[in-house]
């Protein structure tokens, strides 16, 4: 019974203590401008890591398997082919496709916004 109420009352707590963010007064345009420079990232990955990675295994496939005579390194070397050209192509994909929040910023940072009236 003791440690049932510790429990309720630990939980309680930790609800009445966490902050509520209130927005006072603020356009949307101003509240959305500030929620996307909070989510940025302070770091960035090369976006051609995974072409680059997935051509170098490509390649490291290709040799090993024109190269092994042996069928069991063969089907080794053709999966890590096929790893490589869907690396590949998800790092084209990853390069050419738009962020959804990326552009949400890019059009709430334009200077002219269509008004809802």
């Amino acid at each position: 019974m003791k440690i049932m109420a510790l429990t309720v009352l630990i939980l309680l707590k930790s609800v009445f203590a966490a902050e509520v963010p209130t927005v006072k007064n603020k356009s949307t345009t101003a509240f959305f401008l500030e929620e996307a420079k909070l989510k940025e990232k302070v770091y960035r990955f090369n976006p051609y890591e995974t072409i680059i990675s997935g051509t170098i295994a490509f390649v490291i496939g290709n040799v090993g398997f024109y190269t092994t005579k042996s069928s069991v390194l063969k089907l080794g070397y053709s999966g890590v082919q096929t790893i490589g050209i869907i690396n590949v192509g998800h790092g084209i994909y990853e390069v050419n496709s738009p962020s959804g929040e990326g552009e949400l910023y890019k059009y709430l940072s334009k200077d002219k916004l269509p008004t809802i009236s």
